[in-house]
């Protein structure tokens, strides 16, 4: 935009403004006062409906977990109760390896043959004029003394499958899954029908 045009249209909206602003008598102003003061009112009632909202899900994980574990001390997976309505229960898990624990939990996986779950990203940065080196990136890599950077990962719901399989296998076995390596989280998931 040539320079001219620019100083135009930045004069046009200064002059656009201040008309604006002349235009604002006491009671524009007034309704605007009105106007913020009901924007804080409502960001404050938001706040206290998200911290009502995050106080009720927490209840409501609490009482999951209540009587789920009351359900499964009891050996059972569903019950009816009087008004016809159907509580089903079953556990959830959940899976999440921290930093410290990724290299020991990957060859974990790796040492029951579930390698084949771990992504591998390998990334290379080069610099002005190595773009012959980047086309050759396999073939240079060790002779050039290049450094990648490697980030390996499992997908959270392929990484809650394959635990949860793996640890029911290892119970049927009598064996011990290693379930701090793998931040294992048990959760209860209640259900209610109504009739």
């Amino acid at each position: 935009m040539p320079k001219d045009l620019d100083s135009i249209l930045d004069t046009l909206a200064t002059q656009a403004v201040d008309q604006k602003l002349k235009d604002l008598d006491g009671e524009g102003l007034s309704d605007i006062g009105a106007l913020c003061k009901k924007l804080v009112e409502t960001k404050e009632q938001k706040q206290l409906h998200e911290k009502a909202a995050e106080e009720a899900t927490q209840e409501i994980q609490n009482l999951s977990a209540t009587i789920g574990t009351y359900l499964k001390e009891k050996n059972l997976t569903s019950l009816k109760l009087t008004d016809g309505s159907l509580v089903e229960y079953d556990e959830k898990l959940r899976a999440n390896i921290k930093r410290e624990n990724m290299h020991k939990a990957y060859e974990f996986i790796r040492s029951l043959g579930a390698g084949d779950l771990i992504k591998n990203e390998i990334k290379m940065q080069f610099g002005k004029g190595q773009d012959e080196d980047a086309e050759k990136f396999r073939e240079f890599l060790i002779s050039k003394g290049l450094v990648p950077q490697e980030k390996q990962g499992v997908a959270w719901n392929t990484l809650d499958a394959w635990c949860r399989e793996t640890i029911e296998n290892y119970a049927r076995e009598g064996k011990t899954f290693p379930e701090e390596l793998f931040g294992i989280f048990r959760y209860h998931n209640v259900k209610i029908k109504n009739k």
